[in-house]
């Protein structure tokens, strides 16, 4: 018998700050995006449990981004 495991990585945008910010990569006033990064463990392709999340917020121009926590995504969505 053989088990077929690996590690995957999934991404999902959660939205865009309702205020606009200066990006410092481009310099230009826009909506910063927030986007959560997952990996998972993975048995026969079906994720199975998670090894780490991670929030990111990101320029949606230039693609520039920084990492934040979980509690700074939740209070800048709710903004």
């Amino acid at each position: 018998m053989f088990f077929l495991v690996g590690a995957q990585t999934y991404s999902h945008e959660l939205g865009f700050y309702k205020k606009e910010g200066t990006c410092p990569g481009c310099g230009r006033t826009i909506n910063l995006g927030i986007a959560r990064y997952s990996a998972w463990l993975t048995v026969f392709f079906v994720p199975c449990i998670p090894l780490s999340i991670k929030y990111y917020k990101y320029c949606p121009d230039c693609g520039i981004s920084a990492q934040i926590t979980r509690k700074e995504a939740k209070s800048l969505l709710g903004q």
